[in-house]
C-alpha cells in the first residue's frame, strides 16, 4: 500500500509539473512552447526507462534517488526559468525539465520491474494519481500561481522520495541531501527569483511594449486559461490594458460612467458598423476589456450582449469599475462568461449586429508556431452561427490586423453564402465589404463586414459617407460584376473581385497557389484560422521527424542490448513495438479527446482537466482489472480500437448536439465518454507488463522507454493529422494502431 501511495503522488506530480509548464512557457517564451513541454515530458519518462538498462545502474540509481532527482529538477527548471526569461529560446530550461522527466521516467521504471505480481495494481495507482493532477493542478494555479505551485510540486516530490527511501530499509545520504536541498530550493526560488514574466525575446505585445514605454504591471491573475495581466502605461492616458500571456491586448478605457462624457472613437475602424445603420441590439464576442461594449454603448445602442471566455479579464474590469464606468454591470449590458459558440448553441436569440474583435497583431501574426492556435471563432461552421443569429437587416463585422485576415475571412464568407444560400459569386460579394485605417499610434486595423442582406443605396451613401473621413480607406466594395460603389485599387479588391471569373472554389485554389498562402477556409476539425503556410508547418515537421529518429535510436539501442543476450529479435521486435504502438495509440486519442472537448467545454483548462482526468481515472480502473484477460491479451487492444472507431463515428456529433446543455451536463458527458475510453485504454499496457515479466524482468525498463518516446511521436502525428484531415481523424488512426498492437500482441 504504501508503495502504490508513492508511485501514486509521484505520478500526480509528473502530470502537475507537465501542466504548469506548459503554462509557464506560454507565458515566458511563446504559445506553441506549450506543445514542447508536453513533448519533453514524454520524451523524458521514455528515456528515464532506457536510462535504467545500462550496466550497473541499479548500484548508484535506486527508486528513491531517481524519485529525489526528479524533484530537484523541477526546482532547478523552475530557477532556470525565472532566472533566464530572456534567452532566445526555450531550450535550456527545455532540457532541465528534460533531465527532471527522465529521473522520473528511471523511477517508474524501476518500480514496474520490481513490481512482480502487482504490475497491474501499480500502473492503476500511476493512471489514478495523474487523474488527480489533473483535479488539483488548476486550484493550485489559481491559488499560488505557476512559480510557487512548481515550487509546491517539488516538495511533495521531496515527500514521496523520502517514503520511497523508507521502503528500501536503507539509510540513504544521497536521498537525504537531495530532499534537503529541494526544500531550500523550492521554498527560497519564488523569494530571491523574479515572478515569472514575458521574455523579451518572446516576440508578444507586452515585449515589444517594455521596449517603447514604461508599462507597470498593477494585477495579475494565474488560471489554467492564461495569466492575465492587468498594465498601466506611463505614456498613455486614459487607457489600462489586459495581456493574456504578454499577448493579445485588451484596452480598458477610462469614463467616468456619464453618457455626456462618451470617449470619441472617430479613429477606431469598429465604429464603422455603427455608422451604417442603426444598432439596437448588438452582441460582442470577446468582450475583453469592454472596449468593444462601449463603442456599441456611445452609439445608442439599447441592448448588449457580452461573452467573454476569461474569467479574470472579468474580474479585473469589475476591480476597475470606478475607472472603466462599471462597464460590466450597466443595466444595458449583459454579460456572459463562458466560450462565445457555446453560448450561441444555447440561445435562439438574434441580433442588429455580432461584433468580433481577433485577438491578434501584426506582431504575433508573424510568429510561426502561431500557425498551431485553434481558433473556433473562425470556423465556416462559426459563419453559420453567426449567420443564424443575425436579424433580416444584420450584420456580421469582424476586425483583423491584416490582408491575408481578409482574404480568409472573404473566402470563408464567400463560399458560405454560394453554397448554403445558392447565390452566385456576384450576388454574394455584394453582401461584403472591407475597410481599413489606422489607429492612433499608426498600426492599420481592418474591418470586414457581411450583412444578411445584399447592401442597398442606402448603404452605399451611408459608406460613401465614411470613405476617406479619419483614415478610413475601402478596400472592397462590390454592388454586381465590375461595378463598385468606390474604386478602391487596393489590393484586397483586385484579388477578391477575380472569384467572380473562376469561382469560389477555383478562387481559393488559385489565389493561393499563387500567393503562396493557404486560403482553404478553417472547419471545426481543422479549426487553425492563422495557418498561413500550405500543407504542415514546416517547425512541426522537424519535430515530427526528431520524434522519429528518437524512435529509432531508442529502438537500436534495444536490439543492440538483446543481441548480447539470448533473446529472439523477432520477440524483441514484436514487444518493442506492442508498447510502443499503445504509446502512440494512447498520445493520438488523448490529444484528439482534449481539443475536440476544449470547444464543447467552453475552455482549454476544464478540457484538460475533465477529458483527462477521466480518462485516466477510467485507465486506472481498467488497469485494476485487467488479470482477468490475461489469457487473451490481444482483445484489449482490440477493444480500444472498436471504441476508438465508435468515436470517429459517434462522438462529433453528439458533442454538437449536447452544445446547448449546461456545463455540468456537458462536463458528465465528456466524463462518461473519456472514462469508457479510458477504462479499456488501461488494460494493455498493464497486460503486456504481466506477460513480459514472464521472460524476465530485465526487458521492462524497455518496454516503458518505448512507450514514452512513441508517446512523443504519437502526440506530434495528432497535430499533423488534425492540420491534414481533422481531429476525428486521429481518433480513425489511433484504431489502426491499436489493431496493429494485437497483432503484436500475438507475436511474442
Amino acid at each position: 500500500m504504501a508503495l502504490r501511495t508513492t508511485v501514486l503522488v509521484i505520478s500526480a506530480a509528473v502530470l502537475v509539473f507537465q501542466i504548469l509548464l506548459t503554462r509557464l512557457f506560454s507565458l515566458v517564451f511563446s504559445y506553441h512552447y506549450t506543445f514542447l513541454g508536453v513533448s519533453v515530458a514524454l520524451c523524458g519518462l521514455g528515456l528515464g526507462g532506457a536510462l535504467v538498462t545500462l550496466p550497473k545502474a541499479e548500484r548508484w540509481g535506486t527508486e528513491a534517488r531517481f524519485a529525489g532527482l526528479f524533484g530537484l529538477g523541477i526546482c532547478v527548471t523552475l530557477a532556470a526559468i525565472l532566472a533566464f526569461p530572456d534567452v532566445p529560446s526555450a531550450v535550456l530550461p527545455a532540457c532541465v525539465a528534460g533531465l527532471a522527466f527522465v529521473a522520473a521516467g528511471a523511477y517508474f521504471a524501476l518500480v514496474f520491474r520490481h513490481g512482480g505480481d502487482g504490475i497491474a495494481s501499480l500502473y492503476a495507482a500511476s493512471l489514478v494519481g495523474s487523474a488527480l493532477g489533473c483535479v488539483v493542478v488548476f486550484p493550485l494555479l489559481r491559488l499560488l500561481g505557476a512559480p510557487a505551485a512548481v515550487a509546491a510540486t517539488a516538495l511533495a516530490v521531496a515527500a514521496a522520495s523520502i517514503g520511497a527511501a523508507k521502503l528500501s530499509r536503507q539509510r540513504d545520504g544521497c536521498v537525504a541531501l537531495t530532499v534537503v536541498s529541494i526544500a531550500l530550493i523550492a521554498v527560497l526560488t519564488p523569494w530571491i527569483l523574479p515572478e515569472a514574466r514575458v521574455g523579451a525575446n518572446s516576440g508578444k505585445e507586452f515585449a515589444e511594449a517594455r521596449l517603447n514605454y514604461t508599462p507597470t504591471i498593477d494585477a495579475s491573475r494565474w488560471s489554467g486559461f492564461a495569466r492575465t495581466d492587468l498594465v498601466s502605461v506611463a505614456e498613455i492616458d486614459g487607457e489600462k490594458i489586459l495581456y493574456t500571456d504578454g499577448a493579445a491586448p485588451a484596452p480598458i478605457l477610462r469614463w467616468s460612467g456619464d453618457a455626456d462624457e462618451m470617449p470619441n472613437f472617430d479613429d477606431f475602424v469598429g465604429a464603422i458598423p455603427f455608422r451604417m445603420m442603426s444598432v439596437h441590439r448588438a452582441l460582442v464576442l470577446g468582450s475583453g476589456g469592454g472596449r468593444d461594449v462601449l463603442v456599441a454603448l456611445a452609439h445608442g445602442v439599447g441592448e448588449v450582449t457580452a461573452v467573454e471566455v476569461n474569467p479574470d479579464m472579468v474580474s479585473l474590469v469589475h476591480e476597475q469599475a470606478d475607472y472603466a464606468g462599471n462597464i460590466y454591470r450597466r443595466p444595458e449590458v449583459e454579460l456572459e462568461v463562458r466560450e462565445a459558440r457555446s453560448y450561441l448553441g444555447s440561445t435562439d436569440r438574434r441580433w442588429d449586429l455580432v461584433f468580433i474583435s481577433l485577438p491578434r497583431s501584426q506582431r504575433s501574426a508573424n510568429l510561426a508556431g502561431y500557425q498551431l492556435v485553434e481558433n473556433y471563432l473562425m470556423s465556416s461552421e462559426a459563419m453559420d452561427e453567426y449567420f443564424r443569429h443575425l436579424g433580416e437587416e444584420g450584420l456580421l463585422s469582424i476586425v483583423a490586423y491584416g490582408e491575408a485576415d481578409m482574404l480568409k475571412l472573404f473566402g470563408m464568407t464567400l463560399r458560405r453564402l454560394v453554397r448554403e444560400q445558392g447565390l452566385s459569386e456576384a450576388e454574394a460579394m455584394r453582401r461584403i465589404a472591407i475597410f481599413r485605417q489606422p489607429n492612433e499610434l499608426g498600426v492599420m486595423r481592418y474591418l470586414f463586414v457581411a450583412r444578411a442582406r445584399a447592401f442597398d443605396e442606402a448603404d452605399l451613401r451611408a459608406v460613401g459617407r465614411l470613405h476617406g473621413r479619419r483614415g478610413i480607406e475601402l478596400q472592397l466594395w462590390s454592388r454586381g460584376p465590375g461595378e463598385r460603389a468606390v474604386e478602391t485599387g487596393s489590393l484586397i479588391e483586385s484579388l477578391c473581385v477575380q472569384v467572380t471569373g473562376v469561382g469560389i472554389e477555383g478562387w481559393i485554389t488559385e489565389l493561393g497557389r499563387i500567393q503562396n498562402v493557404d486560403l482553404e477556409p478553417p472547419i471545426d476539425e481543422m479549426p487553425f484560422f492563422y495557418k498561413w503556410i500550405p500543407g504542415v508547418p514546416p517547425e512541426l515537421m522537424r519535430m515530427l521527424w526528431g520524434s522519429l529518429a528518437l524512435v529509432v535510436a531508442v529502438g537500436g539501442w534495444a536490439f543492440w542490448w538483446a543481441s548480447g543476450r539470448d533473446v529472439g529479435w523477432g520477440g524483441v521486435a514484436a514487444w518493442l513495438g506492442y508498447f510502443g504502438l499503445l504509446g502512440g495509440g494512447f498520445a493520438l486519442i488523448e490529444i484528439a479527446l482534449v481539443h475536440k472537448t476544449s470547444f464543447f467545454l467552453g475552455a482549454p483548462a476544464y478540457s484538460l482537466a475533465v477529458t483527462l482526468g477521466a480518462l485516466l481515472l477510467g485507465g486506472g480502473a481498467g488497469s485494476a482489472v485487467s488479470g482477468r484477460l490475461e489469457r487473451w491479451p490481444w482483445v484489449a487492444p482490440v477493444a480500444v480500437s472498436v471504441v476508438a472507431t465508435l468515436c470517429w463515428l459517434g462522438l462529433s456529433p453528439l458533442l454538437g448536439a449536447a452544445l446547448g446543455w449546461s456545463f455540468a451536463g456537458r462536463a458528465a458527458l465528456v466524463a462518461v465518454v473519456a472514462g469508457s475510453m479510458g477504462f479499456v485504454m488501461g488494460m494493455p499496457f498493464p497486460l503486456g507488463l504481466a506477460r513480459l515479466v514472464r521472460g524476465g524482468v530485465e526487458r521492462i525498463p524497455w518496454a516503458w522507454a518505448a512507450n514514452g518516446v512513441a508517446s512523443v511521436t504519437g502526440s506530434v502525428v495528432a497535430v499533423v493529422i488534425a492540420m491534414s484531415w481533422g481531429f476525428s481523424a486521429a481518433l480513425l488512426v489511433a484504431a489502426g494502431v491499436y489493431s496493429l498492437a494485437a497483432v503484436a500482441a500475438r507475436g511474442w
